[in-house]
């Protein structure tokens, strides 16, 4: 089976001592950078992260209208999963994205809001690892 997405908006802080955790997350998924600066996923903070460079989402457009009051991310997000599972974090995600996946995306799908002022927790590496092993 093939392992399911893990979209990273780079406005979330992470700290470098979580570059080890979001390698150890490769072993559950394929790590993508989904973030407004597309190649800066790679340039601006994974490299701090000791992280390979990793491929990024590549938007048609940005900021653009969204359906429903999504964030304009969010039909994006289910383009680039084009039907696979996957667990997106960011910082904008909305009560309105959730239902907005459910009703839109067929395969599994987390949606993790992460608070720009605190960054990923250990809670939130756990929850990935859980939600992934669970799939």
């Amino acid at each position: 089976m093939t392992r399911p997405l893990l979209l990273i908006d780079v406005d979330v802080p992470l700290r470098p001592e979580q570059g080890g955790e979001l390698l150890i997350l490769t072993e559950q998924y394929e790590l993508v950078w989904a973030t407004a600066g597309e190649r800066e996923g790679s340039a601006r903070v994974g490299h701090r992260l000791g992280l390979p460079e990793l491929p990024f989402v590549d938007w048609p457009a940005l900021h653009c209208a969204s359906p429903r009051g999504t964030f304009w991310k969010t039909s994006y997000v289910l383009e680039y999963a084009a039907g696979r599972p996957f667990a997106w974090v960011d910082d904008d995600i909305t009560e309105h994205d959730h239902a907005y996946v459910e009703r839109n995306h067929l395969a599994a799908a987390l949606l993790l809001r992460v608070d720009p002022r605190c960054g990923l927790a250990r809670a939130d590496f756990d929850a990935l690892a859980d939600w992934a092993a669970a799939l």
